[in-house]
């Protein structure tokens, strides 16, 4: 999901099982942790921009599931939103793996405007249209709150449910780069296998590393 959506705030309460405040990822930050008794490598990728062009592809092209995850409680950045959702869409290169939608802060919508805002969300995003072409993989929805933990139980079980288990350790023959981000006192650093790629990132990190 894009900025500021809730995606770390996702990931710590999977960790911790509680709300933390949590700064925007820079690039990508990687986490551990077992749910309902299946192990779970979670990548939190970045949601500016420049780590969406940059960043996304190469992860989500071999993630073996996709958790998108949309600011309910604001629609001013929607259409950027379904765009970039459609175009992880295609990115997928197992179709045959779950897609779990959320739309985050849905306690901080008005309890006058839900019907509304999902109405709204559900045809933006084109949920529907996903769900009935969608023969190879399975795709879910739910209006969540990563802060009071609404539905997050009821996602990730789900979500658990509909993972391919026979193939949990398919090796990625598609793997050509790895990427590493280094964060230290006073100093962040990108690190991967390619020079082209040291050099992009390079451009990037100057951009972001005060904000």
């Amino acid at each position: 999901g894009l900025e500021q959506a809730g995606k770390t705030a996702f990931t710590q309460r999977l960790l911790t099982g509680k709300f933390i405040d949590t700064i925007p990822t820079f690039g990508i930050d990687v986490e551990f942790t077992e749910y309902k008794g299946m192990a779970l490598q979670i990548w939190d990728l970045g949601g500016h921009e420049a780590f969406r062009k940059n960043l996304w592809k190469n992860y989500i092209a071999q993630s073996s599931s996709l958790i998108y995850i949309f600011d309910s409680s604001n629609l001013s950045n929607l259409q950027a939103s379904v765009e970039w959702f459609w175009t992880v869409i295609d990115w997928l290169e197992h179709k045959e793996y779950p897609i779990l939608f959320l739309a985050n802060k849905w306690d901080d919508v008005p309890n006058n405007a839900k019907d509304e805002r999902i109405q709204t969300i559900i045809e933006e995003f084109k949920l529907n249209k996903l769900a009935k072409t969608s023969t190879e993989r399975s795709f879910q929805f739910f209006f969540v709150s990563v802060k009071t933990g609404l539905h997050i139980d009821s996602a990730m079980t789900w979500l658990v449910d509909h993972q391919p288990i026979d193939e949990k350790f398919k090796s990625f023959e598609s793997i050509h780069c790895f990427d590493c981000f280094v964060q230290g006192k006073g100093f962040f650093a990108h690190i991967s296998n390619i020079k082209q790629k040291r050099r992009e990132f390079k451009e990037i990190i100057h951009t972001y590393k005060d904000k």
